[in-house]
């Protein structure tokens, strides 16, 4: 997978375990979106299918995407970020008045409509070049030279236990159900700890976490299992990763 898709790929977890749409819609207010407009594209984005060329799916991760929604999340955004919010809530639009969730006829009608969103116009401005690892890092609190190894260490009738560390040594554990799709922090004998959770098919983690660097972990960690088990067909026995 491309370096940069990959980092979406965690940022959009991360955004959906914790979108900060109030943040969002008090940077957006000045131009006059509500925050029920904003709760509108977040779930447009991130949540909601649509038939897709692929079949009736998510959007793929767009690093650009998550980027602009980070800047939002911030209140520093790019002029640009706006014309993607009335973009996606134009779209949005499409599909509800039409009961029609064709992205292509959504997209192209969005277009028509006068409604572009130009996603190379931050790095034009010198501004989110390319450097994917700052905000993964900061997902995660951990410094970009960090690398994480991920090492099943048990198999159970309750799934598979990983232990998990950083270059820098911080740890813990994850159990991953039977079926693969389900991954919540537990003990090195894998007894589940508290009540947070991530359903890969879901994509929102439940019950999270009060401490934001645990829970951003977590997710990083459940993704990047998820993401391993995608692409051999089978849980992972290893994992290792150095881009953050």
């Amino acid at each position: 997978m491309d370096f940069e898709l990959e980092w979406a790929d965690h940022a959009y977890v991360a955004i959906r375990a914790d979108a900060q749409l109030g943040r969002v819609a008090q940077t957006a207010a000045s131009h006059g979106y509500s925050a029920a407009d904003i709760n509108q594209i977040y779930n447009h984005l991130f949540v909601e299918s649509h038939q897709l060329d692929a079949g009736m799916m998510r959007f793929d991760a767009n690093p650009r995407i998550a980027r602009a929604w980070e800047r939002l999340q911030n209140g520093n955004p790019h002029p640009s970020d706006f014309d993607l919010l009335a973009h996606e809530l134009y779209e949005s639009n499409w599909m509800r008045q039409h009961g029609d969730q064709n992205y292509r006829r959504a997209h192209q009608a969005t277009l028509d409509a006068g409604h572009t969103w130009d996603e190379h116009a931050p790095a034009a401005d010198d501004i989110d070049s390319g450097d994917q690892t700052r905000g993964a890092s900061e997902l995660v609190e951990i410094p970009v030279t960090a690398s994480l190894t991920c090492r099943k260490t048990l198999s159970l009738d309750a799934g598979s236990v990983y232990a998990w560390e950083t270059a820098e040594g911080v740890t813990g554990n994850i159990l991953i159900d039977p079926e693969g799709s389900v991954a919540r922090p537990c003990t090195l004998e894998g007894t589940t700890l508290g009540d947070m959770l991530l359903d890969k098919k879901v994509g929102n983690v439940e019950n999270p976490d009060p401490d934001p660097k645990l829970r951003r972990a977590f997710l990083i960690v459940a993704s990047a299992i998820f993401q391993e088990g995608e692409r051999q067909g089978l849980l992972p026995d290893e994992i290792t990763r150095t881009y953050w």
